[in-house]
């Protein structure tokens, strides 16, 4: 799952404007880290990790991904990445995308609980 870019400068540093720029491609750009160098490692790691767990990802009775398509907390980016990557691995699993955000979703547990219940009887 990759979900970090880092936008630098010429000088391998990353620019102060690169806070809470997002793609809708599911990339992410974030900022905090000191040099390019070392948001790819984080990226690699990052990209890493289905793989790393995809034979434990399929073996699940059931996988299920929620998010709001504006989450503010722009989780759902990183949620697009992850259910492309299963996807692309045959992990089985269910995703939903909601139109909202990160706040008062107590209703989506309609569609959850009962996928969720199903897989533990």
């Amino acid at each position: 799952m990759s979900v970090i870019r880092c936008k630098t400068s010429s000088n391998g540093e990353l620019p102060h404007d690169a806070a809470a720029a997002f793609h809708r491609d599911g990339v992410l750009i974030v900022d905090g880290f000191k040099s390019r160098a070392e948001c790819e490692r984080l990226r690699e790691r990052a990209n890493a990790l289905v793989e790393e767990h995809g034979r434990g990802l399929k073996a699940l009775k059931a996988l299920y991904i929620d998010c709001g398509d504006v989450d503010q907390y722009n989780l759902v980016y990183g949620a697009r990445r992850m259910h492309k990557r299963l996807d692309a691995m045959g992990v089985k699993h269910v995703y939903e995308e909601f139109e909202d955000n990160h706040s008062s979703v107590d209703y989506r547990m309609d569609t959850s609980l009962p996928i969720l219940a199903k897989a533990l009887t």
